[in-house]
Order: structure tokens, then sequence, then C-alpha cells
């Protein structure tokens, strides 16, 4: 009896370690870079309901800069600075007014409305807009410009080789 539950729970170990391989392999795929060499540090995914909306977030750190070195070789990943835009996403942003200041975002936050992206001093984000009407997938200009959100941003902590993936629908 001993021998089929240490049996059973190797098992679901391994699987559960095949899972998020496979998650890394479709990350790699979908931004253009192998992360399959990273480990996963944190993960959530609010997705659900009819429609599908949430965030699914991985945090997936590096040993060396083996990743930084393709993403630098990648048109489709940008340097920083942030675009004003993901800026806002991310972080939020302060718009002063004659009469006021507002704040506007962040937008990526947990169930405490606390941003999920610590602040990157150096880096490079990649941004695929997978709205239907989006003309330019990697173009973020119009993104705060609709009623829903529907985008892959990645962004990669040069400083710390920590990658950041976020997949939002709403």
């Amino acid at each position: 009896m001993k021998k089929t539950v240490i049996l059973i729970l190797s098992i679901i170990l391994s699987l559960a370690g095949c899972g998020n391989k496979d998650a890394q392999n479709d990350i790699s795929e979908i931004i253009e870079i192998d992360v399959s060499s990273g480990t996963i540090v944190e993960e959530s995914d609010s997705h659900g309901g009819p429609h599908g909306d949430g965030l699914l977030f991985q945090q997936i750190s590096f040993e060396d800069s083996k990743v930084l070195e393709e993403i630098k070789g990648n048109q489709n990943w940008k340097s920083f600075p942030l675009s004003r835009n993901i800026e806002e996403l991310v972080y939020g942003v302060k718009v002063s007014t004659e009469d006021c200041v507002r704040i506007h975002g962040p937008y990526l936050i947990d169930e405490n409305r606390n941003t999920i992206i610590p602040e990157i001093q150096n880096g490079y984000y990649y941004f695929y807009d997978r709205q239907s009407e989006s003309e330019d997938p990697y173009n973020d200009e119009n993104v705060l410009n609709r009623a829903s959100f529907n985008f892959t941003l990645v962004l990669y902590d040069s400083d710390n080789n920590v990658l950041y993936y976020v997949e939002f629908d709403t």
C-alpha cells in the first residue's frame, strides 16, 4: 500500500512539472523567445466564465542572460523606457490638469489592487494586441482607447534576469 501511494504521488508530481514546461513552451512560441530554461517563480490565472475574461500572470526567473541575448535580437521587443500606454497599464500614471490631478491605472493588478509587476529600471518589453480591430498587433498606441482589453504583455528585467508574462482579457 505504501509503495502504491508513493508511486501515485511520484506520477502526480512529474505531471505537475510537465505542466509548467508545457506552459513555458507555449509562452516561448507566443513571444518568439525560448523561456524553457527558466524557473516559474509565481503564477496565477483568473480567466473563467463564459467569455474567458481574466488575467494570466507568470514570473519566470533565469540563471543567466541567454534569454536577454535572444530578446535583443528580436525586432518585436522594445527596450525601456516603457511607452506611456504600457506605463499606464502596468504602473498607472498621473495626469495633471488645471483643476486636479487624476491617476489612470494601473490595470494589471492583483485581488488587493496592487500592481503585479514590480518596478523595473532596465529591461525590454513585448506587446501583442489580440483585439480584433487591431491594425498592428505590436503597436500599443490604441490599447487604452477601447472598452475592452485583449493583449499579451511581457516585461523582462535585465538587472535581475526575470521575465513577467501577462495575458489580459476583458
